[in-house]
């Protein structure tokens, strides 16, 4: 009984103390910036990689963007070709669409990714993908960028000149 009366009174100390203070706490930041959800990544580039450094001969490289229209992206390995994708984030993996650029067949893949857990910390981190097998590669280079646009499905609707 004590026990569970001292839990009340310190619920309720927590619940006085954020109402009382509530004031300061919302003016801290007037312009709030969109966070993503749980399973979802922010607007921008992203580089993975089978092998941790980059151009190793027989790794698998992922080079995406994460835009408002979706995530599209390149899987390819260095000195070989590379095949455009489309993608959806799911919670237990990336699920590709992915086009032969020859035949312009479609075929899907999918990879696995970690399941992840939150951790209360102060240290602002980019969110990852935590794609099995694979690391992340930072930064992304503008040649990296350069050739992302190879699969911009903007590009691709363009007429070639």
């Amino acid at each position: 009984m004590v026990l569970r009366f001292s839990w009340i009174v310190g619920v309720f100390g927590m619940m006085a103390a954020i109402i009382s203070g509530g004031e300061a706490i919302a003016s801290l930041d007037k312009n709030p910036k969109a966070t993503p959800q749980p399973g979802q990544l922010p607007e921008g580039f992203y580089h993975y990689g089978e092998a941790r450094e980059r151009q190793q001969v027989g790794a698998t490289y992922l080079l995406l963007t994460v835009e408002q229209r979706g995530i599209h992206g390149m899987i390819y390995q260095p000195n070989s070709s590379y095949h455009c994708f489309t993608a959806t984030l799911h919670p237990d993996h990336l699920a590709l669409l992915m086009v032969d650029r020859t035949t312009d067949d479609r075929f899907t893949y999918a990879i696995p990714r970690v399941a992840q857990t939150l951790v209360a910390s102060t240290q602002t981190t980019k969110p990852s993908l935590a794609l099995v097998g694979y690391h992340p590669i930072d930064p992304v280079t503008p040649e990296d960028q350069n050739l992302l646009m190879e699969c911009n499905p903007a590009r691709r609707l363009t007429p070639e000149g």
